[in-house]
Protein backbone atom coordinates (compact mmCIF):
# COMPACT_ATOMS: atom_id res chain seq x y z
CA UNK A 1 0.00 0.00 0.00
CA UNK A 2 1.23 3.50 -0.75
CA UNK A 3 -0.12 6.43 1.25
CA UNK A 4 -0.18 9.83 -0.43
CA UNK A 5 -1.61 13.14 0.69
CA UNK A 6 -1.94 16.73 -0.42
CA UNK A 7 -3.56 19.63 1.39
CA UNK A 8 -4.69 23.05 0.29
CA UNK A 9 -2.96 26.00 1.93
CA UNK A 10 -6.01 26.76 4.09
CA UNK A 11 -5.71 23.33 5.72
CA UNK A 12 -2.01 23.48 6.52
CA UNK A 13 -1.12 23.20 10.19
CA UNK A 14 -4.63 22.17 11.28
CA UNK A 15 -3.82 18.49 11.78
CA UNK A 16 -6.25 17.40 9.07
CA UNK A 17 -3.69 15.42 7.08
CA UNK A 18 -2.20 13.83 10.21
CA UNK A 19 -5.62 12.64 11.35
CA UNK A 20 -6.53 11.35 7.89
CA UNK A 21 -3.22 9.48 7.61
CA UNK A 22 -3.65 7.87 11.04
CA UNK A 23 -7.15 6.72 10.10
CA UNK A 24 -6.00 5.37 6.73
CA UNK A 25 -3.06 3.53 8.31
CA UNK A 26 -5.42 1.85 10.77
CA UNK A 27 -7.81 0.95 7.96
CA UNK A 28 -4.99 -0.43 5.82
CA UNK A 29 -3.79 -2.68 8.64
CA UNK A 30 -7.11 -3.82 10.15
CA UNK A 31 -9.39 -3.97 7.12
CA UNK A 32 -7.02 -4.58 4.23
CA UNK A 33 -4.45 -6.67 6.09
CA UNK A 34 -1.59 -4.45 4.91
CA UNK A 35 1.87 -5.61 5.91
CA UNK A 36 3.70 -2.66 4.40
CA UNK A 37 2.84 0.98 3.72
CA UNK A 38 5.18 3.17 1.71
CA UNK A 39 5.53 6.94 1.74
CA UNK A 40 7.32 8.64 -1.17
CA UNK A 41 8.37 12.27 -0.82
CA UNK A 42 10.68 14.57 -2.72
CA UNK A 43 13.90 15.09 -0.81
CA UNK A 44 13.18 18.81 -0.61
CA UNK A 45 9.60 18.37 0.66
CA UNK A 46 10.30 19.06 4.33
CA UNK A 47 6.63 19.16 5.43
CA UNK A 48 5.97 15.72 3.99
CA UNK A 49 9.13 14.26 5.53
CA UNK A 50 8.27 15.75 8.96
CA UNK A 51 4.76 14.26 8.86
CA UNK A 52 6.12 10.87 7.86
CA UNK A 53 8.58 11.05 10.77
CA UNK A 54 5.81 12.00 13.23
CA UNK A 55 3.84 8.98 12.02
CA UNK A 56 6.85 6.73 12.62
CA UNK A 57 7.86 6.00 9.04
CA UNK A 58 11.42 4.73 8.59
CA UNK A 59 13.63 6.04 5.78
CA UNK A 60 14.67 3.16 3.52
CA UNK A 61 16.52 4.98 0.79
CA UNK A 62 16.53 7.62 -1.88
CA UNK A 63 15.60 7.09 -5.49
CA UNK A 64 17.94 9.35 -7.40
CA UNK A 65 16.73 11.38 -10.37
CA UNK A 66 13.49 9.42 -10.59
CA UNK A 67 10.83 12.14 -10.85
CA UNK A 68 10.62 14.76 -13.61
CA UNK A 69 9.06 18.08 -12.62
CA UNK A 70 9.13 21.36 -14.53
CA UNK A 71 12.09 20.34 -16.66
CA UNK A 72 14.32 18.95 -13.93
CA UNK A 73 14.77 15.53 -12.36
CA UNK A 74 14.17 15.23 -8.63
CA UNK A 75 15.21 12.68 -6.03
CA UNK A 76 12.57 10.89 -3.97
CA UNK A 77 12.88 9.48 -0.47
CA UNK A 78 11.13 6.19 0.24
CA UNK A 79 9.93 5.58 3.80
CA UNK A 80 7.82 2.77 5.21
CA UNK A 81 5.95 1.22 8.08
CA UNK A 82 5.92 -2.58 8.19
CA UNK A 83 4.19 -5.26 10.22
CA UNK A 84 3.66 -4.43 13.87
CA UNK A 85 4.71 -0.80 13.25
CA UNK A 86 1.18 -0.39 11.82
CA UNK A 87 -0.64 -1.85 14.82
CA UNK A 88 -0.83 1.36 16.90
CA UNK A 89 -3.02 2.92 14.21
CA UNK A 90 -5.70 0.23 14.40
CA UNK A 91 -8.91 1.50 15.97
CA UNK A 92 -9.94 -0.77 18.81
Amino acid sequence: VELGCWVVAAGEGAGVVSAACRWLLGYARADLGAERVEWHAGTTNERSRRLAARLGFVHEGTLRSNYPLRGERLDTDVLSLVGAELDPFVRR
